[in-house]
C-alpha cells in the first residue's frame, strides 16, 4: 500500500486518478486527454560524482537492433521496419558529462503518446516526410532508457488526433527509463541529446500539466520565451505554446485548442481516415 501511495504521489494524484479512470473505462467507449504543448530548449548540465565511475552513453540509434531495444524499453512499436532518416546525428563518440540532477524518469508519462501511428520509418525520406528517431541511453554498455522523436507528423489514433509538423519542427514522445535506473539524471541526459539532435528545428512535447513527474523531468528544458517569464520550481510558472482538450466518445472524436495551436475541425466520425489535424502555428511562449 505504501508503494502505491508513493507512486500516486510522484505522478500526481489527479493524474493518477485519470490513468485509473482510463484503465477502468473500456477504450472503445471513452477516452479523454488534456495537455499543454511546450517548446523545449537546450539547458546546461553539470557533471557529478554520482555516476562518474560508470560508463554512460546516450546516442542516436542507427541500427535495427538498437531500434528494437528502444521499442522494447518504451513499449512504442514502429509500424514497419524502421530506418533512421532525417537530420545528421551529432557526434556521440564520447560519453556526455555525468549528471547529478535527479529526475522522476517517465513511466509512460502520457499513455496516449505511446500508441502506434501511421508514419513509415523508411530511410532516405525527406525531412518534410514522417520519420521516427530513437535515442538510447546505456550504463556500462547496458541499455537503460530510450526516447523517440517524430518529424513530419505524429498521430494518436486512440483520440483521433494527427499532429502536422513543419520542416523546422520535431515532436518528442514515448520516453522511459528502466525502473532500477531512475532518479539518476539519465532521462535528463536523453532529453538534452534529443534537443541537441534537433539542431535548428524546434523540439515540441505534449505534457499533461497534472503529471507531476513529467513536468519535473522536463522543467529545465521549458522555453522561457521572454526574459520576464520566471523559471521557478512550480509548473504553473512555465508557459506553454498552446493547450488542447481532446476526447473520444465511442466513434466521435472532439478537440479544442488554444494559444499557438490550431485544428482543422473540432469533430470527426472517422478518427483513422479523417483524424482531427493539429498544427503548432505559433511557438511564442506565453
Amino acid at each position: 500500500m505504501s508503494h502505491l501511495y508513493a507512486k500516486f504521489a510522484e505522478r500526481g494524484w489527479l493524474y493518477s486518478l485519470a490513468i485509473l479512470f482510463n484503465r477502468v473505462v473500456p477504450e472503445r467507449l471513452f477516452r479523454f486527454r488534456y495537455f499543454h504543448v511546450y517548446r523545449l530548449d537546450s539547458f546546461s548540465i553539470e557533471a557529478s560524482g554520482q555516476l562518474a565511475s560508470r560508463n554512460i552513453v546516450v546516442h542516436r540509434c542507427s541500427r535495427a537492433d538498437e531500434i528494437k531495444i528502444a521499442s522494447e524499453i518504451t513499449g512504442w512499436q514502429p509500424r514497419c521496419s524502421p530506418g533512421i532518416p532525417g537530420r545528421p546525428a551529432p557526434a556521440l563518440d564520447q560519453p556526455d558529462p555525468v549528471l547529478n540532477q535527479p529526475d522522476p524518469a517517465l513511466d509512460q508519462p502520457d499513455r496516449a503518446l505511446d500508441q502506434p501511428d501511421r508514419a513509415l520509418d523508411q530511410p532516405g525520406r525527406a525531412l518534410d516526410q514522417p520519420a521516427r528517431i530513437a535515442y538510447l541511453a546505456s550504463v556500462d554498455q547496458r541499455a537503460v532508457g530510450a526516447v523517440w522523436v517524430a518529424t513530419g507528423e505524429f498521430d494518436e489514433p486512440e483520440l483521433g488526433l494527427l499532429y502536422r509538423l513543419r520542416d523546422d519542427q520535431c515532436w518528442l514522445f514515448s520516453a522511459r527509463v528502466k525502473k532500477e535506473c531512475r532518479r539518476m539524471g539519465i532521462y535528463e541526459r536523453m532529453l538534452a541529446q534529443a534537443i541537441d539532435g534537433a539542431g535548428s528545428a524546434t523540439l515540441l512535447a505534449a505534457i499533461n500539466p497534472l503529471n507531476v513527474a513529467s513536468m519535473a523531468a522536463h522543467r529545465k528544458s521549458f522555453s522561457r520565451g521572454h526574459e520576464s517569464i520566471p523559471r521557478g520550481d512550480h509548473p504553473s510558472q512555465h508557459a506553454p505554446v498552446g493547450r488542447c482538450l481532446a476526447m473520444r466518445v465511442s466513434n466521435v472524436s472532439l478537440a479544442w485548442c488554444w494559444g499557438g495551436l490550431s485544428v482543422d475541425r473540432h469533430a470527426t466520425l472517422d478518427r483513422r481516415e479523417r483524424p482531427i489535424r493539429i498544427e503548432v502555428t505559433s511557438e511564442f511562449v506565453g
